[in-house]
């Protein structure tokens, strides 16, 4: 798993077109908005519910609130974890397949 730490307004990229943006953090949830075009995004509860009929986000911008310890998923294969939370930033546990390469904003230039 890799970690991130992301201050309010800071995002980090994965393959040039998704990108996670920390919208707003405090210790008991962060708001996070989710670029991710073509692919579904899906929070980590309704992925485990088969039976569940909320519908799941596909392409575009969505915001999404989590508190540490959840999870959501860019799919087929990404894994986000808000690890920890604290006034003003968050820290994130990525999980993703080797070819996806992930980087801070800051190392996009």
């Amino acid at each position: 798993m890799l970690v991130i730490k992301r201050n309010e307004g800071e995002r980090f990229f994965m393959d040039d077109q998704i990108f996670v943006q920390l919208l707003r953090a405090s210790e008991a949830r962060v708001k996070i908005l989710v670029n991710a075009p073509n692919l579904r995004v899906v929070r980590g509860e309704i992925l485990a519910d088969e039976s569940s009929t909320t519908p799941v986000k596909k392409s575009g911008n969505l915001v999404l609130t989590r508190k540490p310890g959840q999870v959501f998923w860019i799919l087929p294969s990404i894994r986000i974890m808000v690890t920890a939370a604290s006034g003003g930033s968050a820290k994130f546990g990525i999980e993703a397949p080797k070819e996806i390469m992930i980087l801070r904003e800051e190392l996009m230039a």
